[in-house]
């Protein structure tokens, strides 16, 4: 059953523990990372999951009034992670707006995603060196999922990103991936060349175009929006790829990866993968 929370007292306390309550020591050393995601299709994305496996979510704020289809689609995500639905007051809703114009009256706080061994996943992979934005992390990751490519490799700046913005950039579809936080990424890339997976540079230098490949036994490395691939990581690199583009390099990291990734895979048959690939 929903609460009602009217008084400030009270709202200071749930706040606290909508924001506190995930970020213990123990998740930290578990690689989760925890932050405050929003919006109804979210919600939808891991009531599908079943609250994804390895997640905690401790309370979700709703405005009071709230349609009664998301009071009953958030109680039914709450009881599948054991947490609170919390009905707010207009007012003390709209202090917690953080750094971004809310477009939804939901908030909840997630310990996800948990870093997975990098064994366990799945070929293709794509890798975020470096990747800062978290606008561009969720197109991108809605992109690759959309595409079937849901094993996802990044370096700690771009794990740190995935927060609510890209989940909601993503438009919940980062829920359906995997993580591997890679602290020395260019460790984890010889990993895959060990497993005899051809790893791919996305670089707008390069001549050469991207073009489909004969399996899934591939990875193709995004780099950082300004800077690009870094220089060890590109040493550790099989092959680079680039978009040809008739006025100059003007493509998005977001768009040049969705293409990439498309084309590396338009050959394969749907939901091709590699589950074992060591």
């Amino acid at each position: 059953m929903a609460k009602k929370i009217r008084n400030e007292g009270q709202y200071r306390q749930q706040i606290r523990d909508l924001v506190g309550a995930t970020g213990c020591p123990q998740l930290r050393r578990l690689n989760t990372m925890v932050a405050v995601h929003y919006s109804q299709v979210c919600l939808q994305h891991l009531k599908r999951r079943r609250g994804l496996p390895a997640t905690s979510v401790v309370s979700i704020l709703l405005l009071e009034g709230a349609s009664s289809e998301l009071i009953s689609l958030a109680q039914e995500v709450c009881d599948i992670c054991s947490g609170d639905v919390l009905l707010l007051a207009p007012h003390l809703l709209d202090e917690f707006c953080m750094d971004v114009a809310w477009g939804e009256p939901v908030r909840y706080a997630i310990a996800w995603p948990r870093s997975c061994e990098l064994e366990q996943m799945a070929a293709p992979f794509l890798v975020l060196d470096g990747l800062v934005s978290a606008q561009n992390l969720g197109q991108v990751m809605r992109s690759a999922v959309l595409l079937g490519i849901t094993s996802v490799i990044l370096t700690r700046a771009s794990f740190n990103c995935l927060n609510g913005r890209a989940c909601h950039a993503s438009q919940g579809w980062l829920y359906e991936a995997e993580f591997h936080l890679a602290e020395d990424l260019p460790v984890a890339l010889r990993s895959l060349k060990r497993a005899q997976i051809c790893i791919y540079a996305a670089e707008e230098i390069h001549p050469k175009a991207v073009s489909p490949q004969p399996n899934a036994r591939w990875a193709l490395v995004v780099g950082n929006e300004d800077k690009g691939v870094s220089p060890e990581v590109l040493e550790c690199c099989d092959d680079f790829l680039c978009v040809p583009q008739v006025r100059g390099a003007s493509l998005n990291v977001a768009h040049a990866a969705a293409i990439c990734m498309y084309e590396l895979g338009r050959g394969l048959p749907l939901k091709k993968s590699v589950r074992r690939w060591l």
